[in-house]
């Protein structure tokens, strides 16, 4: 079955990811979520590697990845919701401020 969420990281996003995986000082869950993106990048010069792979490789489920693919952003970035869907249930995407984070 083919991926419904293809992930491809562009240069500053990898280099994000590989800054956070370099660095090492950061929560366990942040450092596994930007290992397994990093395998799941299928841009060209990504490695590309299956969701089977990557969930036996870092001991993660495959939804798991999906749903990482899905919301796509490094594990740093701030959220805040938006209203991209029905205005009665806004959804939380990636932001570059975290002042427009819902009080």
């Amino acid at each position: 079955m083919p991926k419904k969420y293809v992930l491809k990281l562009t240069e500053d996003e990898r280099a994000e990811l590989q800054r956070l995986v370099r660095k090492g000082r950061v929560a366990g869950w942040k450092l596994k979520r930007a290992h397994a993106l990093l395998q799941c990048d299928q841009a060209p010069g990504g490695p590309a590697w299956t969701d089977q792979r990557i969930a036996e490789a870092y001991d993660l489920t495959t939804r798991s990845l999906e749903s990482w693919r899905r919301t796509r952003p490094p594990p740093t970035a701030p959220w805040r919701c938006c209203s991209a869907g029905p205005a009665t249930a806004p959804r939380c995407c990636p932001s570059s401020t975290a002042s427009s984070r819902p009080a």
